[in-house]
Parts: structure tokens; C-alpha cells; sequence
């Protein structure tokens, strides 16, 4: 039986960000697997991201798009929101320290914010 199309794609812009990585994606997961994919485009990352994203698509619904660009991330935002599955594409954002900003949404009523 093939997985149901998810109703939300959540945009994940990626370069060089293997000290926060793998974080944001476990908080993404701790909301579920269903409902939603990832899209995580690496953009010439030249650390672990490439690796960590690659082990999550075991954990996730997630899509990898790779990228030779050079951390431009609103080419690469652009580059994923050209691809979403969903009728609903989400992007996360970042503060300064880099590590994502907390999201959530739930059907029909968007909310965000520090989990």
C-alpha cells in the first residue's frame, strides 16, 4: 500500500549545519512521521550534513535534494518549494545562533514559536 500524500511539506534549507542538524530533525520526529514530509536541500554543505541527512531518511519522510551552490539558502528554499508533494509547503527558519526556530502547525490553524 503506498504511503498517503502528505498534506504539509516542511521546507529545510541546509549548509554546513551539522552542529544543529540532527536536532531539528529529531524535532520534527518527535511530532509524528505522518502527514508530512521533509524536504531538506543540502547546498554544498562540506561538513557531516550530507551524512546526517542521509541517516534520517531511514527515520523520516524525507526528501534530500543535493545542491553544488555554496550556502545561498533562499535559492535553496526556492529550489525545494519548486518540489513540494504537499498542498501545504512550511519552510523553517533560523535565529542568529543558527539553530532553528521552533514551528508547528496543525491542520487548518498555524501556530509558531519556541516548542
Amino acid at each position: 500500500m503506498p504511503a498517503p500524500e502528505p498534506w504539509l511539506s516542511i521546507v529545510m534549507p541546509v549548509w554546513n549545519g551539522e552542529r544543529y542538524l540532527a536536532d531539528a530533525l529529531e524535532s520534527v520526529r518527535r511530532e509524528g512521521t505522518e502527514g508530512y514530509e521533509v524536504i531538506a536541500v543540502d547546498d554544498g554543505s562540506s561538513d557531516r550534513s550530507p551524512e546526517i541527512l542521509r541517516a534520517w531518511e531511514r527515520l523520516l519522510p524525507l526528501r534530500r535534494i543535493a545542491r553544488d551552490r555554496g550556502g545561498n539558502w533562499v535559492a535553496a528554499t526556492n529550489a525545494a518549494f519548486a518540489r513540494p508533494a504537499a498542498s501545504t509547503p512550511a519552510s523553517s527558519t533560523r535565529t542568529t545562533s543558527g539553530f532553528p526556530v521552533g514551528w508547528q502547525r496543525s491542520r487548518g490553524k498555524p501556530r509558531s514559536g519556541l516548542p
